[in-house]
């Protein structure tokens, strides 16, 4: 029996119990540890003397499905992840850091639908505050950014993508008012799918900081681990948007 067969055949039992104790959605917890183990499966690496397989699962359902799982979604995350790892065991497989599944809302998506996106993330590189499961689900805050610097008297900042699909594109603040999103319309597009359309907007302050302000987004803007409507920041402090975490520097 290959292992996706076996590791199915043991998610059965997940709805039983805590997932079938008040859950009426449409999408069930056992197709999702389906779904994630075959995700594993044909996303693993051959190295040298090991295979890899992702650590961090965004699972995108719509609005209506994820509003199902909110209230068990610790609980859930903590089980499929445990179920990872057991696979991971049996096939030998390893993973760069402990897995992290994030459950995302896409509008886009037709209700019962699931779709999940995997990829390797070591654990200096997750992202910061909490996702569904608490890190960020999605991520866990690796508190390892990079200071900005004080010294520099000229106010010249850049926005910084350190995780997500992005990771790496750097946009300078040349304006007062910067929006964000996946809509062509804003000042920084990003691709993430986590994303709304027009998500957050920065708009410069006296001194030196910003005023971050959500945009009623689907999946949230958090800063400091708190899901926030509006935050003042300052060059050195990072943000996610959905499963892209920013980081504002001063240089």
């Amino acid at each position: 029996m290959s292992i996706l067969a076996k590791l199915e055949k043991t998610l059965e039992g997940l709805v039983e119990g805590v997932f079938r104790r008040g859950f009426k959605g449409s999408v069930q917890p056992v197709e999702i540890g389906r779904r994630l183990v075959r995700e594993m499966e044909e996303n693993r690496r051959v190295s040298i003397s090991r295979t890899y397989v992702p650590n961090v699962y965004q699972v995108y359902l719509h609005p209506a499905d994820k509003e199902n799982l909110d209230a068990l979604a610790c609980t859930l995350c903590s089980e499929l992840a445990d179920h990872l790892q057991q696979a991971a065991k049996r096939g030998s497989y390893f993973f760069v850091s402990p897995p992290q599944i994030t459950f995302l809302a896409d509008e886009n998506l037709q209700q019962g639908s699931i779709v999940i996106q995997s990829s390797f993330c070591e654990e200096e590189d997750a992202g910061t505050g909490p996702m569904v499961q608490g890190k960020n689900g999605l991520p866990v805050e690796n508190g390892q950014g990079q200071e900005a610097t004080t010294v520099f008297k000229r106010s010249r900042e850049v926005l910084l993508i350190v995780a997500g699909p992005d990771k790496g594109k750097e946009w300078p603040i040349d304006q007062d008012v910067v929006t964000i999103g996946r809509g062509h319309d804003n000042t920084l597009v990003l691709s993430d799918m986590s994303v709304s359309r027009n998500h957050a907007r920065l708009e410069r302050l006296d001194g030196g900081a910003f005023r971050l302000v959500d945009l009623d987004s689907l999946n949230g803007t958090y800063y400091q681990k708190t899901r926030i409507n509006q935050s003042t920041i300052k060059p050195g402090d990072q943000f996610r948007l959905g499963t892209t975490v920013v980081e504002l520097r001063a240089r």
